[in-house]
């Protein structure tokens, strides 16, 4: 997997109504992300590798994004 299918599988689990604003500013951190890391010397690969699944990290998100804040 490469930058881009990285990116888009991201963005498309994001992807859901009323969550295209936050799909694109998730999907614009991990770009940003990615390219950081590259321009400190890691490889595109090492990187994503680091990530894991972007099906994964768009469930993780979208979970977290869901839970009320309680504050007691």
């Amino acid at each position: 997997m490469n930058k881009k299918e990285f990116l888009n599988i991201l963005y498309e689990q994001l992807s859901e109504p009323d969550a295209g604003a936050k799909a694109s500013a998730h999907t614009q951190y991990y770009h940003d992300y990615i390219q950081d890391a590259i321009k400190r010397g890691q490889k595109e690969k090492q990187v994503l590798d680091s990530l894991g699944d972007p099906r994964l990290i768009a469930k993780t998100l979208i979970d977290t994004d869901a839970e009320p804040f309680c504050f007691f």
